[in-house]
């Protein structure tokens, strides 16, 4: 008797892992923090910073895996981005106004991510010029940092 009840409960416990999967993930839709960043994103690190032309990861995607004075088609085009760094030593991004990571900056943190910046929530706030204008459709350059 004991056995066919563990037997039933361990079923139990995978059809609804499997049904978590089936539906998806929350958290895409998770709202962006007091400072900006959304939660930590469940993509695993790959080493790259990324940024797509549309909102939600959609749209032309542009990644990197070193520090961009250009970001090329993504130049004041991007409307998300996601840093999927590795943890340890530069893993948190400075998202540069303008080229060459030049005018004012706004950092994202290690597995942060800006699905909507369309929003207009995520603003450049160090430096100048640039600064407190919107990130979308804004951003020029990155450079990787060891903190925000």
């Amino acid at each position: 008797m004991q056995r066919k009840r563990i037997t039933t409960l361990l079923l139990a416990a995978i059809s609804t892992i499997g049904l978590m999967f089936a539906l998806g993930t929350p958290a895409m839709a998770a709202p962006p923090s007091a400072d900006g960043n959304s939660d930590v994103s469940i993509t695993a690190a790959d080493g790259y910073f990324y940024a797509w032309t549309g909102t939600y990861r959609s749209g032309t995607q542009c990644r990197w895996l070193n520090n961009s004075d250009d970001w090329g088609t993504c130049r004041n085009a991007a409307s998300s981005a996601e840093n999927r760094g590795y943890v340890g030593g530069f893993d948190d991004v400075r998202v540069y106004w303008g080229t060459s990571a030049s005018g004012a900056y706004k950092c994202m943190g290690n597995g942060g991510y800006w699905l909507d910046l369309t929003l207009c929530v995520e603003k450049f706030d160090v430096g100048s010029p640039g600064n407190g204008q919107c990130i979308n459709d804004n951003a020029s350059s990155h450079r990787w940092a060891s903190s925000c």
